[in-house]
């Protein structure tokens, strides 16, 4: 009885240990820009600007989890603003869900983590800073998406201000 319950036992543990090795051979090997278009594409459309990239990869550290890496990362500055670009980055990186990933098929960004940034920041005459419609169009969709279950047509809706995130430098 000692000697099978050992025997699956050490055979359980041979079997984890090689589907490990095949995930991260698997991980290591799989070509992740073959959704930079998609990428790109929601990002544009979540933005309301340009995005692009150069190469996206995966890093998996002990310390870190796991973290897709966008090289030569470029935002578009709002048409308003002008036609220069309002970010570029050597390097992010971004914390993903891993779970989501698996289950919802979802990347949800955990975190992120940007190398080398170059933000510029115009402001306007009539005291309008290009930072302020960073994001709007998302915001402006979903308060329009609110306005019109709880509000009549009548009802203008104002878009609400929008801060600076949190950033560490």
């Amino acid at each position: 009885m000692k000697k099978t319950f050992k025997t699956i036992i050490i055979s359980l543990f041979f079997l984890l240990v090689i589907v490990g090795i095949g995930v991260f051979i698997f991980l290591r090997t799989f070509d992740f820009n073959r959704f930079k278009p998609q990428i790109i594409t929601a990002s544009q459309n979540a933005l309301g600007r340009s995005v692009d990239f150069a190469k996206i990869d995966l890093k998996l550290s002990l310390k870190s989890g796991i973290q897709l890496r966008l090289t030569d990362i470029t935002d578009g500055e709002h048409p308003s603003f002008g036609k220069d670009n309002f970010l570029a980055a050597k390097e992010v990186n971004l914390g993903v869900s891993i779970r989501e990933f698996i289950f919802k098929r979802q990347i949800r960004v955990l975190g992120v983590e940007c190398k080398s940034p170059h933000i510029t920041i115009i402001r306007l005459k009539d005291g309008h800073i290009n930072v302020q419609a960073f994001g709007a169009v998302t915001q402006n969709k979903q308060q329009v998406a609110e306005s019109n279950q709880q509000k009549p047509q009548s009802e203008s809706v104002q878009p609400a201000a929008m801060g600076l995130p949190a950033i560490f430098v």
